[in-house]
């Protein structure tokens, strides 16, 4: 009998299964197995460059402007603090709340440079920021309504600028990039309004159609004819009585004055050394009046590039503004009293929801300074079809002279009231004066009020001291409404109030004092042009 052999055993080794198995794509699991054994974790999500889109960051001299920025607004204050606090013993308790609040600013503003990162990726503006609230922010290039560059002295000096991005809303910004390099900055508004620029004419240069430059001598009369005049000697004024309250003497300074007078009466030497006071505070305020706009609007221009007006002005600070021609809402050509005697003018414009300039609001001045007869020209580089020199208006109903003579006269005579029952007997006289005075204004501003409808424009005139013209496309209008208060139902008026999508003093048109029955009717044809239009901004 053959001798059976034994069946021939293997040894197989066993895999050991891990406590917590990882599994890769086989395309990635050599590299992941590489990282995993230098104790590096791989974020498959940030490796992908393909799902990730390349952001940029801020400029490095972000800090340092930020250093300077917060030291120029916060100068005054701190000395004043640290004037306060050597004249007492320590430091006070609000001085370390105070270097606390400047700590953690600061504090703010590193944290957002090492962690923003923007760019434009397709159609959208994103940008993120945050470290324990992570931020995440999308922005249709579209939907931007306004984008402002400025540099101060600091910007300048280092070749960066700050980037403000305004969308159709509260007229916050959406988005404030602080700070970017200028080269880049300029590639960042090609990218974001390049969508919206028009092949221009081969003569054209690239920066767009010159529309206007101040000169000099416009912006030093631009100063000296504008209304800031009153605010500016209002200022002064604070500071005199912060100067009174601490030593500054002008009873001694009036004594002075009367001692140097003929006969050194008291009562006169008040008198004029109270007129020389306030002569001297209206001088100031008019020279720092000049001062203001010449530096605020130094070197202004006004181009026109495809579809979008780029305005670049500022000695020290240097503005530049891109406002999208369709985005405008309306537009207030303006003129003081001493101006409409020069036959010179403002023009204003309004966007949705911008800020442009902040000393106005929601409005932008394209034009520091205008002859009266450029008006016409100027308006069509935004509105086409609108011709100024064909409009007329038509008059509020006549009895609005009446109404404001009556708004006039009732503080008046409750001021006469109340002087006559504390004994004096003079108001009489200063009522005469104040009812001529009332019935001079009130007729006045009757001639001056006027409204009407041309094409597709509503235009509407008021303003007796600052004549104000409006101009405002029908299908940008957001809401129209009719007001009556108890005189004027009396009197059978009405004021038609009117709104856009813009900011500041320019969001809303006030025809005051129609007649009851034509506002009503201006109140149906604005009302269907509004809901056929005023959808969109």
């Amino acid at each position: 009998m053959g001798s059976s052999s034994a069946p021939c055993t293997r040894r197989v080794r066993a895999k050991r299964t891990p406590l917590f198995p990882v599994s890769f794509p086989r395309s990635r699991r050599r590299c992941a197995s590489a990282s995993l054994r230098r104790g590096r974790w791989v974020d498959e999500v940030d490796r992908d460059s393909r799902d990730a889109p390349r952001l940029d960051r801020l400029h490095g001299a972000t800090l340092l402007v930020e250093v300077v920025r917060f030291a120029k607004s916060w100068a005054i204050p701190l000395v004043l603090l640290l004037f306060v606090a050597g004249r007492e013993q320590g430091a006070p308790w609000w001085l370390w709340l105070g270097l606390f609040g400047a700590g953690s600013s600061f504090l703010a503003t590193a944290i957002r440079f090492f962690t923003l990162r923007y760019g434009v990726v397709g159609d959208r503006l994103i940008i993120r920021s945050g470290i324990v609230f992570r931020q995440n922010r999308t922005i249709p290039v579209d939907r931007i309504q306004n984008l402002h560059l400025k540099s101060g002295v600091v910007h300048r000096a280092f070749g960066v600028v700050d980037v403000r991005v305004e969308t159709a809303g509260t007229g916050e910004a959406e988005a404030q990039l602080s700070v970017i390099k200028a080269a880049r900055a300029e590639t960042f508004r090609g990218q974001v309004l390049g969508g919206r620029r028009e092949p221009g004419s081969p003569g054209e240069d690239d920066r767009g159609e010159l529309v206007r430059r101040s000169r000099l001598g416009e912006l030093l009369l631009a100063g000296a004819t504008e209304n800031r005049i009153l605010v500016l000697v209002a200022a002064l004024w604070g500071l005199f009585e912060i100067g009174q309250d601490t030593g500054f003497d002008v009873e001694g300074m009036i004594n002075t004055v009367g001692d140097r007078l003929p006969g050194g009466a008291a009562a006169p030497a008040a008198v004029v050394a109270l007129a020389v006071l306030g002569l001297t505070f209206f001088g100031l305020g008019w020279i720092a009046s000049i001062l203001w706009t010449v530096v605020t609007y130094y070197g202004f221009t006004l181009r026109r590039r495809g579809r979008d007006l780029r305005k670049t002005h500022g000695l020290l600070t240097r503005f530049e503004s891109t406002i999208p021609v369709a985005r405008i809402q309306a537009v207030r050509l303006e003129a003081s009293l001493p101006r409409r005697a020069l036959n010179v003018l403002q023009v204003l414009a309004s966007t949705a929801g911008s800020k442009a300039d902040d000393h106005q609001g929601g409005t932008s001045v394209i034009a520091p300074l205008l002859q009266r007869s450029e008006a016409d020209d100027f308006c069509r580089v935004v509105y086409p079809d609108m011709r100024l020199e064909d409009v007329r208006l038509e008059r509020v109903h006549p009895r609005a002279r009446r109404r404001g003579f009556i708004r006039l006269l009732i503080p008046g005579v409750v001021l006469a009231t109340v002087f006559l029952v504390r004994g004096s007997t003079w108001p009489w006289v200063a009522l005469a004066l104040w009812v001529a005075f009332s019935w001079v204004l009130a007729r006045a501003r009757y001639a001056i009020l006027g409204y009407g409808v041309f094409d597709r424009f509503l235009v509407a005139r008021s303003g007796v001291w600052t004549r104000k013209l409006w101009i405002v496309p029908q299908e940008k209008l957001q809401a129209v409404r009719v007001e009556r208060g108890p005189l004027q139902r009396v009197l059978g008026l009405a004021t038609l109030q009117v709104s856009t999508a813009g900011g500041g003093a320019l969001s809303g048109v006030h025809i005051a004092d129609m007649g009851a029955p034509e506002a009503d009717g201006m109140f149906e044809q604005l009302s269907r042009a509004a809901a056929r239009g005023g959808s969109g901004v």
